[in-house]
């Protein structure tokens, strides 16, 4: 083999070296770049699920809003409530406790289970009568010899008052009272126009007396007591 022939066959060497290295390199990245598109597929994949994630957890906060929005409506709702029950308890709750030495309206007197108002004004017999009605009462019917020695003790002497009626007496209107002399006196009134003037003329004004019963109030459980010292209230929604 000569010397040109040698030089050639090394070319044909080199060329071959050189060709298969390209191809090798073309190989791997050949590899590489089916890596990076499965990479990229996958990529693409998982960012599909995220946004699906995303619109599901952007849903479910919706539904929270909605759902936060709701309570609050009904708490609301149900503070306004309890500020209602808590009134209306106050209000039982005064009513349960008050004792039945207290029942009786202030200026009246109470005397057992009986409510006595004794005017110091004057009015004519519809008056009495009308005055005594707006308290809930009605004018004095005096039904017992206590009941009268009762009355005896609180009135004024030598003081006309309007009753309904005397224990020893069935007349229940126009009727005067008096105490003369530490003796009570009833008697009709005078209706004659004439009399007017008179000491006992059913056109005068006189003082009145009424009574009622008094309302009872019983004694309160030791439970409802304590509920009514110890109040709940609701706690707060932000």
């Amino acid at each position: 083999m000569n010397r040109t022939q040698r030089q050639y066959q090394q070319q044909v060497y080199k060329l071959n070296s050189t060709l298969e290295s390209r191809t090798s390199e073309n190989s791997r990245l050949h590899l590489s770049q089916r890596n990076c598109l499965k990479n990229l597929s996958a990529l693409s994949n998982n960012v599909t699920i995220l946004e699906k994630n995303i619109t599901t957890l952007n849903s479910d906060l919706s539904e929270l809003n909605r759902t936060h929005s709701d309570l609050r409506h009904q708490f609301n709702q149900l503070e306004m409530t309890y500020r209602h029950i808590t009134e209306n308890k106050a209000q039982i709750c005064q009513y349960l406790t008050r004792r039945r030495e207290t029942t009786c309206p202030h200026d009246w007197i109470k005397k057992e289970d009986r409510c006595y108002f004794i005017s110091v004004i004057s009015k004519s017999y519809d008056g009495a009568m009308g005055h005594c009605s707006e308290h809930d009462s009605r004018l004095l019917e005096i039904d017992s010899d206590e009941e009268k020695k009762f009355v005896s003790s609180a009135v004024y002497r030598y003081v006309t008052y309007w009753i309904g009626k005397c224990a020893d007496r069935n007349v229940a209107s126009d009727l005067l009272y008096e105490l003369n002399y530490g003796s009570p006196t009833c008697r009709k009134c005078e209706s004659q126009g004439w009399n007017y003037h008179s000491s006992y003329s059913c056109k005068r004004n006189f003082r009145f007396i009424c009574e009622k019963s008094a309302p009872f109030y019983p004694d309160v459980p030791e439970e409802i007591r304590g509920l009514c010292q110890h109040p709940v209230g609701p706690t707060s929604i932000k």
